[in-house]
């Protein structure tokens, strides 16, 4: 389920949490097989070795095994569609090279919709059972998005549903078909989408009785239904802030069949910094590059998944307001990105209350923001948390991408320790001119910000080194800080001056999305450095002082709401809004007309004094026309460059309409130059002319140069310098194109004002 979208719409019913209970972990077995499987990110090819063993199936599917883990995973990812790419069928490549017979793929030649499914089943003889193998295709899946997004309103997810009964007949007709009888067995793997269909499958299966036992390891699933059973088998491996199995939501009563198990992230365990050199080290291996964390993308795709539970608060809603919009949206083939998609879908939302309607006003606003920065390129520059080489649906679902689960699952840390059960993150929230540091229990520094987005490294602080990582950010007026709560901290508020802060917090975890009321803290405070102590419990405690002291101190509950945060972000940070795009097109077009209302004019003055002979043709009519064309293309080439230089097309399109023009310019002179000798003009000698085609020749070369140099190359105005040196070769082509006009000699004009006179 690959798409910002899913991060929007898309923690669980049998979560495992290793202090209340023990992660059976089978032994590792040996003799395993290796399987080299092809597979397709984006644009990349990548390779990845699967292991296989036929004894991962001769115990009992109760209890967890990490290399049968490896080995669905390998299965699921061998079903994935390739975006047209030719990899040699690769579920042949693992599943032959696992020793499966009749292979049966199917649905891969039939055109996607929302109630298909393609995928693949295989079959094994293993000592006294047969072993099925199957998994549905769960990535580059296309028109089964819309899919996705119909949840209906039964207590399973309708589109999970209407593809998991194509899985469940492709399985039991596949079993009809060779004849298969005796001790079954059952394998099923899925990633993202069909993992959902496998989860669903897998409990109808345990449940016909048919089948000796069922193997499910299932990657980034989504939630499936409202009436969950912890089926021993069914496996559940989820990321811990992966936006994908937040789908349908918790708020909604949808949970999952099985066992969930959670890889760490960095909100909701502090063991993530010990655990992610393992699976950095892996992901460097496949990709080439390092495991990135996004702490703000992490915030704000969970952001816009609590905005969508506090828009649609029941299944109900969802489906009978938003749910056919959504599909309706997605599905049209003119929606080209996320960004647009998103609006689109809020914007035709009807007969709203007065909260909701602000609050879709607001979350317009904060989706401004967020493409304001994409365009201005302020995310991507950030190659330290912002994978380059991959786009930004896939950034934002970084933490869905199977080379992170890949990443996770083969890393060296051992089960026990990678996974856990619920994890629980607490977003403090700080309004006021506090400084904050954000400290361990033992008072070693973690992270901090000055009330003005400044670090404290750059100053009084400078001393103190970090021993870790967490989210702490300026975000509008407000600082953030988001906290794992299976550790205690120390949060810090230096004030440097009389004054007052506000703080509350939020939590959540892979159970739970969002909070409902809240205490808000407002406290006045004099000049000094104040504590405010975080345990493991889920209570906030009042401010202490450890020089100054506490004025006055008021509390009071309010309900929690993610326009709260959204706000104070997209209001106080500049950015290219929804609002100033409109604005911008509107007088955009209004001059446009005027301008061309002002050339018809200066046409139809023209033409009438050419055929009264009154005057000869002024060049100005010509040329100024031109010239303020030029300058609005060369305005607009340095806006785009500046703000929307992530967007190639922009800045190009505008600075090779800057050359085009300049070289229409010239043809014009050339034209005149050439043409039969006209009342009022000198005819131009050889040496003009040759001067005029060469200085046409050249500009349209220029031209060209100039649409390669943009097109290729992010230079532009970054500077002062690079700006007045770019509007001073635009002057000087102008000014060549100008030159190749014929003059009027001034004699003419006097002797039209002799004339004048008798």
């Amino acid at each position: 389920m690959i798409g910002f979208l899913s991060a929007l719409l898309l923690l669980s019913g049998s979560l495992l949490s290793l202090p209340q209970r023990t992660l059976e972990t089978k032994a590792d077995t040996p003799d395993t097989t290796m399987i080299t499987v092809p597979f397709v990110l984006g644009t990349e090819n990548y390779t990845w070795d699967f292991p296989y063993s036929d004894d991962f199936f001769t115990d009992s599917a109760a209890g967890y095994d990490p290399e049968l883990t490896k080995a669905t995973l390998g299965l699921s990812i061998s079903a994935f569609r390739n975006d047209g790419k030719d990899l040699d069928n690769q579920y042949e490549t693992y599943l032959k090279g696992a020793g499966f017979t009749d292979i049966h793929p199917f649905g891969y030649d039939k055109e996607t919709a929302k109630d298909t499914l393609s995928g693949v089943i295989a079959h094994k003889q293993i000592g006294d059972f047969t072993l099925i193998a199957a998994t549905g295709c769960g990535q580059g899946y296309q028109n089964e998005w819309a899919g996705n997004l119909l949840v209906g309103t039964g207590e399973r997810h309708e589109g999970f549903s209407i593809a998991a009964d194509i899985l469940e007949k492709q399985i039991w007709d596949y079993i009809e078909e060779h004849q298969i009888t005796g001790k079954i067995k059952l394998w099923l793997g899925g990633f993202s989408r069909a993992a959902a269909v496998a989860n669903l499958t897998a409990a109808d299966m345990i449940e016909s009785g048919k089948f000796d036992q069922v193997y499910a390891y299932l990657f980034g699933t989504p939630r499936t239904t409202k009436n969950p059973i912890e089926y021993q088998g069914i496996y559940n491996i989820c990321g811990a802030f992966d936006p994908v199995p937040d789908f349908p939501l918790e708020t909604w009563g949808f949970e999952r069949y099985g066992i969930d198990l959670f890889t760490p992230a960095q909100e909701t365990t502090n063991a993530y910094t010990s655990l992610k050199p393992a699976a950095e080290e892996i992901y460097e291996e496949l990709s080439g590059t390092p495991l990135k964390n996004n702490p703000l993308i992490n915030y704000r795709v969970h952001l816009l998944i609590e905005f969508m539970a506090d828009m649609f608060p029941t299944q109900n809603d969802y489906a009978e307001e938003l749910q056919q919009i959504v599909i309706e949206t997605w599905t049209d083939p003119e929606s080209e990105n996320i960004a647009e998609i998103l609006v689109m879908v809020i914007s035709k939302l009807d007969d709203l209350d007065a909260r909701r309607a602000a609050a879709t006003d607001t979350f317009i606003d904060y989706m401004s923001l967020i493409a304001s920065e994409h365009l201005s390129g302020e995310l991507e520059l950030d190659e330290e948390h912002w994978y380059t080489d991959l786009s930004r649906g896939y950034n934002y679902l970084r933490e869905h991408l199977p080379n992170t689960y890949l990443s996770w699952i083969f890393s060296d840390n051992m089960p026990e320790t990678l996974y856990y059960g619920p994890g629980m993150t607490r977003r403090l929230v700080v309004m006021g001119d506090a400084d904050v540091l954000v400290c361990s229990k033992d008072g070693e520094l973690i992270s901090s910000v000055l009330h003005d987005g400044d670090t404290f490294q750059e100053n009084r602080f400078r001393d103190i080194e970090a021993v870790t990582e967490v989210f702490l950010r300026k975000s509008g007026s407000q600082i953030i800080v988001m906290l794992p709560m299976d550790e205690e901290y120390q949060v810090l508020f230096y004030m440097d001056h009389f004054g007052s802060v506000s703080y509350y917090q939020a939590i959540s975890s892979t159970e739970k999305l969002m909070s409902g009321n809240t205490t808000l803290y407002s406290v006045i405070l004099q000049e000094g450095t104040y504590e405010l102590k975080l345990d493991k419990g889920e209570q906030l405690m009042p401010l202490t002082a450890l020089s100054g002291r506490v004025v006055e101190t008021e509390q009071s509950r309010f309900r929690y709401s993610p326009t709260a945060m959204m706000v104070p972000e997209a209001g106080t940070k500049k950015h290219i809004t929804l609002g100033w795009v409109l604005q911008f097109g509107f007088f955009a077009f209004l001059g446009i007309v005027l301008y061309l209302i002002v050339c018809l004019i200066i046409f139809i003055v023209h033409a009438i004094r050419r055929k009264k002979k009154e005057r000869p043709y002024s060049n100005g009519f010509v040329i100024v026309p031109h010239l303020i064309l030029i300058l609005f293309f060369a305005v607009m080439t340095q806006f785009c460059t500046l703000n929307l230089y992530t967007i190639g097309m922009a800045k190009t399109s505008c600075a090779t309409m800057t050359g085009l023009l300049i070289f229409f310019l010239s043809l014009r002179g050339l034209i005149r130059s050439f043409r039969p000798v006209r009342k009022g003009y000198i005819m131009p000698d050889k040496g003009k002319k040759i001067y005029c085609i060469i200085v046409s020749a050249g500009l349209l070369l220029l031209t060209v140069l100039t649409f390669l140099f943009f097109a290729k190359s992010p230079l532009g105005s970054y500077s002062g310098t690079k700006c007045i040196l770019y509007y001073a070769l635009v002057t000087a082509a102008s000014v060549l194109a100008i030159l190749s006009f014929p003059a009027r000699p001034k004699k003419v004009k006097k002797q039209k004002q002799q004339l004048q006179a008798v």
